[in-house]
């Protein structure tokens, strides 16, 4: 993903140094919103299925929550996919919807990545 928003690989070594200092949380807030700008108005995005037990499975389930611009998204995944050697799945979902299948126990494991108005 930072090679798509970041075009010098000296400048993603230096972001990814920055996500491993929790000291630098300011510039990661930063980094992170431009991102969700770019989506639409995303309301929460979390992580499903293996990845959210702890389990390494290559592939990484993510729920999106909001109204999302699928060109953007699709731009985002494919970047971020051919950084991180990972494929990413996204499902887009109004809050309806995911409260609905999360009561429905369809996800399995689910963690919470990021909420709109959340302050960390």
């Amino acid at each position: 993903m930072l090679k798509g928003i970041i075009t010098s690989r000296t400048k993603a070594s230096i972001l990814v140094k920055l996500f491993l200092n929790p000291g630098n949380r300011a510039y990661l807030r930063e980094l992170a919103r431009s991102v969700i700008d770019r989506l639409g108005n995303l309301e929460a995005v979390y992580l499903t299925g293996d990845y959210a037990e702890g389990k390494d499975s290559g592939i990484i389930d993510i729920v999106l929550i909001g109204e999302i611009i699928k060109d953007q998204i699709d731009d985002v995944i494919t970047k971020t996919e051919r950084y991180i050697g990972r494929k990413i799945r996204p499902l887009v979902l109004d809050s309806k919807e995911f409260s609905m299948l999360k009561k429905r126990g369809s996800f399995g494991s689910v963690m919470k990545i990021w909420e709109k108005g959340e302050s960390k």
